[in-house]
């Protein structure tokens, strides 16, 4: 009986300290990044810093949950009106982005992000701005 106890009473102090085994953290990704040149309202070009001294320069990314005109089409003044809020955004701040991949099944691949400008989340500035 008195083992019992000791081994109820270890099972429980190691319980109760965490000693559960440790499970992988989940990947994060987020980083500084400066902005190159804005595309259009919903895509830019950026400099994404890596860590470690290491940079991924060029690299073209859409702003997640972002749909907004073709330059190309009827809609060109409101296109230009998000490309040019969009660049006031970004203007002269300490960005941060976090990437995610695009899900939908038609290749290529995209990478999509949302962008922080010096604690503002620019996403959602942008929809604001634009109203």
């Amino acid at each position: 009986m008195k083992t019992l106890l000791i081994t109820l009473a270890a099972l429980a102090l190691s319980i109760s300290h965490g000693a559960e085994p440790s499970k992988a953290p989940e990947p994060q990704y987020v980083y500084h990044a400066e902005a190159v040149r804005v595309v259009d309202g919903g895509t830019l070009v950026m400099n994404i810093d890596l860590g470690f001294h290491v940079w991924l320069h060029d690299e073209t990314l859409r702003l997640k949950d972002i749909a907004v005109p073709d330059l190309k089409g009827a809609q060109k003044e409101e296109a230009i009106k998000w490309r040019e809020a969009l660049g006031n955004l970004l203007e002269g701040h300490k960005l941060i982005i976090k990437t995610s991949k695009d899900k939908s099944p038609n290749p290529p691949t995209r990478f999509l992000v949302t962008i922080w400008a010096d604690d503002v989340n620019v996403n959602e500035a942008l929809l604001k701005a634009v109203k």
